[in-house]
């Protein structure tokens, strides 16, 4: 896995077959040639750059779907609740996810740079909490409540002339000698995509060996685990599976604060030792990385932690190994994206969509 690495060229033999592919670090500009017999492109609104359709029929239309994200406590979901929008009859849901309520979705033309992280717009916004106040008058949710947003770009196939929303979510799989090509789909058929790309690139993968015998075995025995509920114990294993006793290792506040109980990021799910492990052990490049991806608390709590960033930095400055001047720069940065990609409050300058 190479995170800031784009593949910027193809080598073929004699034949005509994939031989290699040349990737290069965005950040360092280092080179290097990777021999292979297969490539899977899998990405997304870019697919096209690298391999054209073969359909001419299609083309990869960005569509982009933004989210709000509310606290938890507004309104008591186990489960998703979905309702049609009083405006344009289309589905949008409200549901549970770390510990706070996600509202979405949008489904309109991204026309900003496929770059840049997605960010809502201020009409996505009103179009959000028309409908939430439509079916839910009596919540009281306002769009000040509202703690952090969220948007993603969807790479549909289009065939042109339809409205965003009645747009097909198909799929096309094609290969060309070695380069196995996917676009479109959506992600509730990811399993059948995947499965589809596997199959296509099939002839040059080597055979895979039978799968074992038995289940899963997860950590659950270790003493470690004796001051976590059910709960804990499925977040933690479903998201680092093998690797979720190694979190644990540092998880209790003795190896963080002095005291002996696990702790968790202010009023977020996470625990401090998420942190501290991603910090250490899942590349980070940046303090967007480790806040945005590897944990979630930039999403989940206001400012996105900003409020905490003190006790942030004290946590993974031993293992990142950044000095005074990259965390200064790194929270600068982190800040400016926050605002404009995450922020809540697109009425408060963000425009279009």
């Amino acid at each position: 896995a190479l995170n800031y690495t784009r593949a910027s060229s193809f080598e073929r033999d004699s034949k005509g077959k994939l031989a290699a592919v040349r990737i290069e670090d965005q950040e360092t500009g280092v080179q290097k040639e990777v021999k292979t017999g297969v490539v899977i492109n899998a990405t997304g609104v870019f697919a096209q750059n690298l391999h054209p359709l073969p359909d001419k029929r299609f083309r990869v239309r960005p569509l982009r779907g933004s989210h709000l994200i509310f606290p938890g406590h507004w309104l008591a979901l186990d489960r998703v609740l979905s309702f049609i929008h009083p405006r344009d009859s289309r589905p949008v849901f409200i549901f549970p996810w770390e510990g706070c309520l996600v509202l979405g979705t949008t489904d309109v033309d991204e026309n900003g740079s496929l770059g840049a992280d997605p960010a809502i717009t201020r009409q996505e916004a009103s179009y959000l909490m028309e409908g939430l106040n439509f079916i839910l008058p009596d919540l009281g949710i306002g769009p000040d409540n509202a703690i952090a947003s969220l948007a993603g770009v969807r790479p549909v196939l289009s065939r042109g002339g339809k409205r965003a929303s009645k747009e097909s979510r198909e799929h096309l799989v094609w290969r060309d000698k070695g380069l196995v090509t996917v676009a479109g789909g959506k992600l509730t058929t990811f399993d059948l995509l995947a499965e589809d790309a596997l199959k296509a690139a099939g002839p040059w993968l080597p055979r895979p060996k039978a799968p074992g015998g038995g289940r899963v075995s997860f950590p659950a025995t270790s003493e470690r685990w004796s001051d976590f509920d059910r709960g804990d114990w499925l977040r933690l294993c479903g998201r680092y599976g093998q690797r979720a006793d190694g979190v644990l290792k540092n998880v209790y506040q003795k190896k963080i604060t002095g005291g002996t109980a696990p702790v968790r990021v202010a009023s977020t799910r996470t625990l401090w030792a998420e942190l501290v492990y991603g910090a250490k052990f899942e590349q980070i490049r940046h303090l967007e990385d480790l806040l945005l991806r590897r944990v979630r608390i930039g999403l989940t709590l206001p400012k996105g932690g900003m409020e905490i960033m003190d006790r942030i930095r004290a946590q993974t400055q031993p293992v990142l190994g950044w000095d005074h001047e990259r965390w200064e720069k790194e929270i600068r940065t982190y800040g400016h994206l926050w605002e404009r990609a995450y922020s809540p409050s697109p009425w408060k300058g963000k425009n279009g969509g």
